[in-house]
């Protein structure tokens, strides 16, 4: 005879364990999983955020980012979980749920935090300014793109048609080089590098018709280095300007001589002029006057 007294033993094996937070959350992404930002990231970019730099710092940063396993996070695929998540626990009074904070939502955010700060690091304080208030690194770099990857686009176009437009005029081959390389290492800080061979090609087509046999000349090498470049446009200017030196004292020899040969024609006289030697009633001959 059983005892009334005696609570009955649950003995149902099919009741699921009580659930543990813990179990729940992959372990790789436990509240004990290593922020997965390395030594690489304790430190900022050699070159920092400009108006005028935008594809080399985007260049430069994406490989770092992509090599942290971040990108999702500025493009906005990994998406932030949810702050809490529930955990159903099944008992002899029915199932029951507790919400409790999750453990992977606070990793994400503790990354995503983290990449923020270090994405402003990367940036001059005059861009930081402007596009600070996001509150995460995807709302941060759609904000620095829209805003300096459209004015980049545009500096690159503006560059690209100066740099088409570059002639010498009446620059020294000095300044004129250093205009055009001043324009393609702008061009190359907003992302655009222009080929070798083509910045040849340009400063070539710049110069003026006097420099039509050493630019033939040139042009029939395949290759030729930017300091060989400039060796050899500057000598070939020195020549030029030594010819036309040469040119102007041989003229100014010819005029002298044909005012020398000019003073010393028959009937001119260096203080009075031209006289006449034909004589006449009124000639200069002592004061009388000839019949």
């Amino acid at each position: 005879m059983e005892n009334a007294g005696n609570t009955p033993q649950n003995t149902n094996s099919n009741i699921p364990p009580i659930s543990n937070a813990s179990n729940m959350v992959p372990p790789m992404l436990g509240s004990n999983q290593p922020t997965p930002f390395g030594v690489n990231l304790t430190q900022t970019p050699s070159v920092k955020l400009d108006k005028n730099n935008f594809l080399l710092w985007q260049n430069m940063i994406l490989p770092i980012i992509r090599g942290h396993n971040l990108e999702g996070h500025i493009l906005g695929t990994k998406l932030c979980p949810p702050e809490f998540v529930g955990i159903q626990t099944i008992g002899e009074a029915g199932t029951n749920v507790e919400m409790i904070p999750n453990p992977q939502y606070t990793q994400w955010m503790s990354t995503d935090q983290l990449l923020i700060g270090w994405l402003y690091s990367s940036m001059t304080p005059e861009i930081a300014m402007r596009v600070m208030g996001s509150n995460s690194s995807n709302q941060l770099w759609s904000a620095v793109k829209e805003s300096y990857g459209i004015q980049n686009r545009s500096r690159i176009t503006f560059l690209t048609g100066e740099l088409q437009k570059s002639r010498k005029g009446s620059m020294s081959i000095d300044q004129y080089l250093n205009a055009v390389k001043l324009l393609a290492d702008n061009l190359e800080i907003a992302g655009k590098t222009i080929p070798h061979s083509d910045l040849i090609t340009q400063v070539l087509a710049g110069l003026d018709e006097e420099y039509t046999p050493i630019v033939v000349q040139l042009n029939s090498r395949e290759t030729i280095s930017w300091g060989e470049l400039q060796s050899t446009l500057m000598t070939f200017e020195s020549r030029l300007e030594h010819l036309n030196n040469v040119k102007n004292e041989v003229a100014g020899i010819n005029i002298n001589q044909s005012s020398v040969n000019f003073t010393q024609r028959p009937g001119y006289n260096q203080s009075r002029g031209y006289k006449s030697n034909s004589g006449g009633r009124f000639s200069n001959n002592g004061g009388k006057v000839l019949l």
